[in-house]
């Protein structure tokens, strides 16, 4: 009768417990690139371009970012470029609209990503990384 009852109980906690690490593992996670280009390839694997914003939004936010959305706002993509004045080259997107998602990690000095996607009708149809250091 006890070996019964085990088994029951067993099976009752694996019911039970189950659907949450299958809703984890449905979860796509992101790998953190510190380069900027290669981040913004790995959110594309997730999303591709012309994926639902409401689907984007959900995904970064699974993956810890916090998604605000941005309507006619300006953004800049900076990328270091050793040939250009200053080391950087920076483009300026204006008047777009996008869900603005950012996240850092780290404890004194942190690395922070700051991602736009951009979108209209409600799909996804550019997304710009940026990342640096942040601290003390």
């Amino acid at each position: 009768m006890m070996a019964a009852n085990r088994t029951i109980l067993s099976s009752l906690v694996f019911c039970l417990i189950m659907p949450i690490f299958s809703c984890w593992a449905r979860t796509p996670r992101f790998k953190f690139h510190e380069d900027p280009d290669l981040m913004e390839q790995e959110i594309q694997r997730f999303i591709p371009l012309g994926s639902s914003v409401a689907e984007a939004q959900k995904i970064m936010e699974d993956n810890s970012f916090k998604c605000d959305y941005v309507e006619d706002g300006t953004f800049s993509r900076v990328r270091y470029n050793s040939n250009a004045p200053g080391g950087t080259t920076r483009t300026i997107y204006r008047n777009v609209d996008f869900l603005y998602c950012d996240v850092s990690k780290g404890f004194i000095v942190s690395r922070r990503w700051q991602a736009a996607l951009v979108y209209e009708d409600s799909q996804v149809t550019f997304i710009s990384v940026s990342t640096a250091l942040t601290g003390p």
